[in-house]
């Protein structure tokens, strides 16, 4: 018997009411499937968040300079006088509209959580050990660095809500078929120049640690995320991670 076309829309059977469609980009993204959300990507992606937050911290006690694309922020707030949250969200809008043209496809609106999830992340690392780091600048900086790589390629591996900056760098490395460490590296020298042009480099946003950053960061990720694709709990999505990590 022919279904009725309410159920043909839905995509249910007559025997069975079994949702049938291709999920919506919002369901992919957001890792539901069948009425049901994969717990274990959600796993990975909070954890590995966890872990890059409690790096920042460290990075800060050291005083060796900001990340080139936090540098990027900040030269833009000093120069135009908008809050580093403005600018947070304003990068993140054109980095989706340019990752949708690069892909031609819709781009994920949901990276905008990121961002929200990364403010509260720091803050809550700040709170608890900011005041409580007496380490050396050079030791902080190292411990700091190796967390906040670590913590990166974990919520990478899940597929989920990268961060605007990691969002703009997979992107890159999806368009032109790069490995994740030349990836991040073109987007931490798009926000180094961003601080030179906008003068950041005159208040101190510019350290030897933001160099260092701009050329060790991106291999450490990847070599993060290809000692994690050996373990079979962090493979979520083998294919892609696969391309990205070779």
């Amino acid at each position: 018997m022919k279904r009725p076309l309410w159920m043909q829309k839905l995509g249910f059977r007559l025997q069975e009411w079994n949702y049938q469609r291709k999920r919506p980009i919002w369901m992919q993204k957001l890792g539901l499937e069948l009425g049901q959300i994969n717990m274990k990507k959600w796993l990975i992606y909070f954890t590995g968040f966890v872990i890059f937050t409690a790096g920042i911290p460290f990075l800060t006690n050291s005083k060796m300079g900001l990340s080139p694309w936090d540098s990027g922020l900040l030269g833009l707030n000093y120069f135009t006088g908008l809050p580093v949250t403005v600018w947070s969200n304003i990068l993140a809008v054109v980095v989706l509209v340019l990752a949708g043209l690069m892909l031609k496809k819709f781009p994920n609106v949901f990276t905008m959580v990121s961002s929200f999830l990364c403010g509260v992340g720091i803050d809550a690392w700040v709170w608890l050990i900011g005041d409580k780091i007496t380490l050396p600048p050079i030791v902080s900086y190292v411990l700091g660095t190796l967390i906040n790589a670590f913590g990166i390629a974990v919520y990478l591996m899940a597929d989920a809500l990268p961060t605007s900056a990691d969002y703009a760098m997979l992107t890159f490395c999806k368009r032109f078929k790069l490995k994740v460490m030349w990836g991040r590296i073109v987007v931490d020298c798009i926000g180094l120049l961003i601080c030179l042009a906008t003068g950041g480099y005159r208040h101190n946003l510019i350290g030897l640690g933001t160099v260092i950053s701009l050329f060790i960061m991106g291999p450490l990720i990847q070599f993060f995320m290809n000692l994690l694709a050996k373990v079979h709990f962090f493979v979520v999505h083998q294919e892609e991670q696969e391309t990205m990590a070779h």
